[in-house]
């Protein structure tokens, strides 16, 4: 009885579809249409909430720094330096006594601005200052749990001042380290990549390594040579770079 009850709604409603055909299949598609459309702004809404806090940050980024800027600027002030000129170094380590009173709530903001601070010390080759901030920032990247590409690039950039240092042994672990990050992560810049192959074919150069030097070189001026057009500065370095360890 139960299965002859089901055949006989199945037949009614067989009838039915047959004499609203043009009804039925109207409502069909309007429904079709209004999940599609559901969809849609569920997925725009997400999109939107995404740029929005996007947004947020960057302009929480802009802030901060400006509130970092305006405070270094204010130290070096006649008013505060009691009118004795500062040199970048002092201006510099004042603004690295700034930036430890930052950014508690933002450690990969306050890593980048680290990062930032110890490129500046690199440039006036003062390595052991550099090689402080590049640590402190790789400390902080890996409590925020930062990405990839951020750690390689310290990384990176500790090795070469840890080279710079002379400390050889210190810098090609951590041009190795930088070195396996970019080869294990999945859509790694390969400019990215060829800057890590540059550092490990100056600091095996400067080793008198010139079998790996010309092989990291090798690889570098490969990677630029098919990602950055004829006339870059970068492929004109790296060029230069291999040429002097063939010869």
């Amino acid at each position: 009885p139960l299965i002859a009850s089901s055949d006989q709604h199945w037949h009614r409603l067989q009838k039915l579809v047959a004499r609203h055909r043009l009804g039925v299949s109207v409502a069909v598609l309007f429904a079709g249409l209004l999940l599609a459309y559901a969809g849609t702004v569920t997925w725009q809404s997400k999109r939107i909430a995404e740029q929005r806090d996007a947004a947020r940050l960057e302009t929480a980024k802009a802030q901060e720094i400006s509130g970092f800027l305006q405070e270094l600027f204010s130290n070096a002030s006649p008013e505060v330096s009691l009118g004795q000129e500062l040199t970048i170094k002092e201006m510099v380590d004042q603004g690295s006594v700034v930036l430890e009173g930052r950014l508690a709530d933002q450690p990969v903001l306050k890593a980048e601005m680290l990062d930032n601070l110890g490129g500046i010390y690199h440039s006036l080759a003062e390595y052991t200052d550099a090689i402080d901030h590049y640590q402190r920032s790789l400390a902080l990247k890996d409590q925020a749990g930062a990405s990839a590409a951020s750690v390689a690039a310290t990384l990176r950039q500790l090795g070469n001042s840890q080279r710079g240092a002379g400390e050889f042994t210190a810098a090609l672990d951590n041009l190795g380290r930088a070195l396996t990050i970019a080869r294990d992560s999945a859509g790694f810049d390969p400019l990215a990549l060829a800057k890590i192959y540059s550092s490990l074919g100056v600091t095996y150069s400067e080793l008198r390594d010139n079998a790996k030097s010309g092989e990291f070189h090798r690889q570098a001026l490969e990677l630029r040579s098919q990602l950055l057009p004829a006339d870059d500065l970068a492929l004109a370095l790296s060029k230069a770079d291999y040429g002097v360890v063939l010869h």
